[in-house]
């Protein structure tokens, strides 16, 4: 239910806030201004042709209290689609800059950067999970103490843990540290562009892609039968694809994780490309995304000069993988980022970019017809108005197949507001077609009608005994595990079962907070992980491989401050400093979405509290399914999870987890006595003795 009082509240404080549409923040930053310095003048070729109106909060009284009453009474239909997600944003706006107020500080200490004098760092206090979402691209406003009338004016460039850098719109400090108090504004450009996006869809008339009926397929001749070494769903896929069977409606190719969905889309555009003399526009929600999809797309053609990757303008050349620095828009003489004119960018055949920035093409009035397939990889982590950005703006429904991949069951967008979370927002465009259509759902007797969708089902990944927890728990045991394994970690000595490549080590340690963050950490399951580091860089040394190479080992935590308590015991550990480690790489379970690894580590920090008065707790990201899902599914050859068993035995999908490993002799550290172990969701009271054994 959606407390009005608390929409009203909100409201009033947020229309405080409210400033007339300054020029200079009118498109997406830095931009031109009387204030800003030449060299960003010429950054931005592509001239402003579609307007992208400000969507400020209505401001009639009782306007939002009226659309939140709606709803709650009227389901999403063709006909309110645009009003909806107005509404959905103006409440996810209001959260967020709620969110952002409480980083708010007087009095702190700002310095400029060690290797650039131009960006400058600040600490924030209490940094939470979504810090990245509710900071990223902000604005940052900072008045020095010591000096009177002076406000310098930047923008949040990145997130770091508990530190963001900013980079300064116009005047940059003269000193290298201020003393300041600093003041976060909400940078309005995602929600705008999402909100025309919505109003885009209906004036668009493309209702027929948001909700289709099923009509018969008018199929695509092709000069050739697409034949390639891909299993009989991929195959399927990719003829589908090229023949454009859902026009007008999305074609989606949906799959579990490891089935091969981004390779399945590599090998469409490849065939396109080979068929037709098209142009192709493919999206994901990140930068690392759409970077990763690049790619793979540049080593499968001959023609790479038809590759284009779109970086937005303050994007981290840092981050420019090497690869792609040819067939991107860096300047590489200058080391600056510059968006080329609309006759540049219509030239290129195949052009990868975020959703967010493909807005920027829409701004630009490059025309609907211009694409004739929009591919969005990865569409479960976006909001459906975020994957309607490039669909709304550039799809013409007579002539351009949308294709949608993902998996639902993974982790979805995410969205501050629980209430538009709860009314919408946070379910993306692929998991509402495949819940609420006919059309993507499977028949009885036939299943998935082909001409739609296609559901990948083998696991070219993991090994069968890593895979067989999830496959059970989220997609019905229908699962094919397919993977060809290194043997490499087949005799590792650290393994209870020999054979076997998953651990569970119960470690009954004191989960803690540091004063002022609301991130967990444990000391006692660090030093657990440390010594599974330990024991695997012994085994690869025995094995004459003399460093950890790239995608070999990864650590998985759920809180942001184990993350970053790891990464600091293993560079002030004595045995781990002085190995060569810059490839293992340590982050949330957000952060490993997509990737995959030889070897996953994973210490779920939570543990069971010691007082009784305390056993009514809340479990937070572990009780968290697709996070779950995501987190057992990143391992190739080896998954070890250090955990509280007393704890997670209490959460249904750890305590399948659990179970799993003891019948199979797969558990060590502290014993669980059978008694309190059982495949019913035992609840906190349940919670099984453990011994020393």
């Amino acid at each position: 239910m959606i407390r009005l009082i608390d929409v009203k509240r909100s409201t009033y404080k947020y229309m405080q806030l409210q400033l007339p549409q300054d020029p200079k923040f009118s498109e997406e930053v830095p931009q031109t201004s009387k204030t800003a310095p030449a060299k960003s003048e010429n950054m931005n070729a592509l001239k402003n042709v579609v307007v992208l109106q400000e969507f400020w909060l209505p401001r009639e009284e009782g306007a939002l209290e009226k659309a939140a009453r709606e709803l709650e009474q009227k389901p999403l239909n063709s006909g309110n689609y645009a009003r909806r997600f107005h509404m959905l944003l103006h409440l996810e706006e209001l959260h967020l800059q709620e969110s952002l107020d409480k980083y708010n500080q007087e009095n702190v200490l700002v310095t400029a950067h060690k290797s650039n004098s131009e960006t400058f760092t600040l600490k924030i206090t209490g940094p939470s999970y979504n810090s990245s979402v509710v900071l990223s691209c902000c604005f940052v406003t900072l008045v020095p103490s010591d000096v009177d009338n002076k406000v310098y004016e930047g923008i949040v460039h990145d997130i770091r843990e508990d530190r963001i850098f900013i980079k300064f719109l116009n005047e940059v400090p003269d000193r290298g540290v201020l003393r300041c108090g600093v003041t976060f504004k909400l940078n309005r450009m995602c929600l705008r562009m999402q909100h025309r996006a919505a109003a885009m869809a209906a004036e668009r008339g493309l209702m027929d892609l948001l909700f289709p009926t099923r009509r018969l397929p008018r199929l695509l001749a092709l000069n050739r039968p697409a034949r390639f070494e891909f299993n009989p769903e991929q195959q399927k896929a990719v003829t589908h694809i090229l023949r454009r069977t859902a026009k007008p409606a999305a074609y989606l190719l949906c799959g579990p994780p490891g089935t091969g969905k981004t390779l399945t889309l590599v090998k469409a555009i490849m065939e396109i490309v080979k068929a037709q003399d098209i142009n192709i526009l493919v999206c994901a929600p990140s930068n690392s995304a759409s970077d990763d999809i690049c790619e793979k797309i540049l080593k499968g053609l001959v023609d790479t000069d038809k590759v284009y990757r779109l970086y937005p303008l303050l994007h981290s050349i840092a981050k420019i993988p090497e690869i792609l620095k040819k067939n991107c828009n860096l300047d590489q003489k200058k080391g600056t980022i510059k968006i080329p004119n609309k006759k540049s960018i219509m030239s290129r055949k195949i052009l990868v970019t975020t959703l967010q920035t493909a807005g920027r093409l829409v701004t630009g009035g490059i025309p609907p017809k211009h694409y004739t397939y929009i591919f969005v990889d990865e569409a479960g982590q976006a909001t459906e108005t975020e994957s309607m950005i490039p669909i709304a703006g550039l799809c013409d429904r007579s002539t351009c197949q949308v294709v949608l991949a993902g998996d639902p069951k993974q982790l979805g967008p995410v969205v501050i507001s629980k209430t538009a979370e709860y009314h919408g927002l946070g379910v993306s465009l692929l998991e509402r077609l495949m819940r609420d259509n006919d059309l993507y759902k499977p028949h009885e007797d036939f299943g998935f009608d082909s001409n739609f969708i296609t559901k990948l089902l083998k696991n070219y990944r993991s090994h069968p005994a890593i895979l067989k927890v999830p496959n059970d728990l989220f997609y019905g045991g229908e699962l094919q595990p397919c993977a060809r394994l290194s043997k490499l970690y087949n005799q590792l000595e650290l393994l209870p079962k020999e054979g076997f490549p998953v651990v569970f080590h119960g470690v009954a340690g004191i989960s803690q907070q540091e004063k002022g963050f609301s991130s967990f950490y444990n000391m006692a399951e660090i030093e657990v992980i440390k010594e599974y580091l330990k024991s695997l860089i012994q085994h690869l040394h025995r094995n004459n491989v003399s460093h950890v190479p790239p995608g070999e080992i990864g650590i998985i935590s759920p809180y942001r401050k184990q993350v970053e308590k790891i990464q600091k015991a293993i560079q002030w550990d004595a045995d781990l400093s002085k190995e060569n480690l810059e490839n293992v790489e340590v982050g949330t379970v957000d952060k490993f979405q997509g990737k995959e690894f030889s070897v996953i580590l994973m210490s779920t920090v939570r543990c069971f509290p010691k007082l009784k008065h305390k056993q009514n707790f809340i479990l937070g990201f572990i009780r968290d399914d697709r996070r779950f899902n995501v987190a057992m599914t990143r391992a190739r050859s080896l998954l070890v999870v250090a955990g509280d068993p007393r704890l997670l035995a209490t959460d249904k999908n750890w305590n399948t987890f659990i179970h799993y490993c003891l019948k199979a002799g797969a558990y060590r550290g502290f014993t669980l006595f059978d008694r309190g172990l059982t495949q019913d969701t035992p609840t906190t009271a349940d919670a099984p003795t453990l011994s020393t054994a």
